[in-house]
């Protein structure tokens, strides 16, 4: 028996779940891929305490789906996720802080002393236009994002 998580991520995936015919009515809590992703420019937010903070500026649509599908990955691993601009603050409250270039990674811990950078979870990649078409770059992210999700389930 499926629950509304196991759906949600099924949707989240990009699968659509299917009901067989006769066995009940088919749930429509379930929303749409579309609805799932985010596509459009990231919203800044406050991070939660414990959760990632992902510094970004998306610009093109390759970028943002990039973008889309890291947020996605965050949330299967049961990592709260705050998409924030690329020179935004708030690395303080985040359990670990996800920055995409060089530049954004030397702004980040500008705010933030020294004792509380050993504690957060820090992850570098490549620029968003860097990791198009990029198989080893996306695969280190990749590889750093299960990282980062088991150090923050850990702590």
């Amino acid at each position: 028996m499926r629950d509304e998580a196991s759906l949600r991520r099924l949707v989240e995936l990009g699968i659509e779940p299917w009901a067989l015919r006769g066995r009940g009515p088919r749930d429509t809590a379930v929303t749409s891929p579309a609805a799932a992703s985010p596509v459009g420019d990231p919203p800044i937010a406050s991070t939660p305490a414990g959760g990632v903070l992902v510094l970004a500026k998306p610009g093109t649509p390759a970028t943002r789906a990039i973008l889309a599908d890291v947020l996605r990955a965050l949330r299967l691993a049961g990592l709260e996720a705050t998409l924030a601009a690329a020179d935004a603050g708030g690395c303080a409250a985040a359990a670990a802080v996800l920055m995409f270039g060089q530049d954004a990674a030397r702004r980040a811990g500008t705010g933030v002393s020294a004792d509380r950078q050993r504690q957060i979870g820090w992850v570098v990649a490549p620029d968003l236009d860097d990791l198009i078409g990029n198989a080893p770059a996306r695969r280190a992210l990749w590889s750093e994002l299960r990282r980062l999700a088991e150090t923050c389930r850990c702590a």
